[in-house]
């Protein structure tokens, strides 16, 4: 058995593909299986993957097109390792010693967390480098104290490529991605992990390298957009209040989640919707108002403020303009 099993997603990434997959088989740590799965690509991507596929410790699986969760949860059942890591294949890895670092901070572990870099297609300059403070909270107690540390650092990641979890942990709390969510799948899954009171790890550093494609599916200005994450929050907010964990950790994680709600607002200035739809979107957006109340620190009570005085429509265009 390999300790680490490398999950790669693919679809129609044939310009990046074979960065993202050298940039894992260079690794110094040389235990693990890599596990592409091409997820019904038409451009060569599936060539790529076919050309990796006579060494050892690569397997390449062909399947029809069903998504991003679909492609992972093919991965995670076709897994032998120890411990599932999870790389967007537009994305790669920028330290060699990656895996190295991550086999040392998992030792009696169910989930390690670490950075990530986030640069521009057809550029190598980093933009942001995210979720930078983390190894304080090897040195907590326990997952009430390490969410609460990193909401007041702003170090939360709902993002499956910044986690390494152990497989029997999956599986001994169902913890596939829902293929019946097709955007934003990671949100669901974040809080159903974290709910699922794992022992918790971090690593510091910008171990991974994430890619801003102008033309990437979450990039797109699509009319609707705004539900996938509206939708998912919603399911969120329901294992959370209908969870029986400790109220300190309910909390917390509905802290997290009033920063989703956040993004959200961002994501209905973007829709182009006419009159009648914003009038239908505003109004369900408006129902998970309350998430607000659970944010915390001056940005998020001027948020709570603006929407209060001027309403939800106003503060997502506000919203707008300030991203830009």
């Amino acid at each position: 058995m390999k300790y680490f099993s490398i999950i790669v997603p693919i679809y129609n990434v044939e310009n990046y593909l074979e960065k993202c997959i050298e940039s894992i088989i260079t690794q110094n740590f040389s235990d693990f299986e890599l596990i592409l799965v091409d997820d019904g690509s038409t451009d060569k991507s599936g060539y790529i993957c076919d050309l990796y596929s006579d060494k050892e410790n690569i397997r390449v699986i062909h399947k029809k097109n069903g998504g991003l969760s679909s492609a992972r949860n093919t991965g995670i059942l076709e897994a032998q390792g120890k411990w599932c890591v999870f790389v967007d294949s537009d994305d790669y890895i920028g330290d060699n010693n990656f895996l190295s670092k991550l086999y040392e901070y998992s030792a009696n572990q169910d989930v390690v967390i670490y950075g990530s870099s986030i640069f521009i297609d057809g550029t190598d300059k980093v933009i942001r480098r995210k979720y930078t403070k983390l190894e304080k909270i090897n040195s907590l107690n326990n997952n009430i104290e390490q969410l609460k540390y990193l909401n007041s650092t702003n170090n939360v990641s709902i993002s499956a490529w910044t986690h390494a979890i152990r497989r029997k942990f999956i599986e001994d709390n169902k913890l596939m991605f829902d293929e019946t969510i097709k955007v934003s799948e990671d949100i669901d899954w974040f809080f159903r992990v974290m709910l699922s009171n794992p022992r918790i790890a971090a690593l510091d550093g910008n171990q991974y390298f994430y890619r801003i494609r102008q033309n990437s599916l979450s990039r797109e200005k699509k009319d609707g957009f705004w539900k996938y994450r509206y939708n998912t929050i919603k399911l969120s907010e329901k294992y959370i209040n209908e969870s029986n964990c400790d109220i300190k950790l309910k909390n917390e994680l509905l802290r997290y989640l009033a920063y989703q709600y956040l993004i959200l607002l961002f994501d209905a200035a973007i829709s182009p919707n006419d009159n009648n739809d914003d009038t239908i979107m505003y109004s369900q957006i408006n129902e998970l108002k309350y998430l607000l109340k659970y944010g915390k620190g001056f940005k998020n009570i001027m948020c709570r403020f603006i929407i209060n005085v001027f309403g939800i429509k106003t503060f997502s265009i506000i919203l707008l303009y300030i991203k830009k």
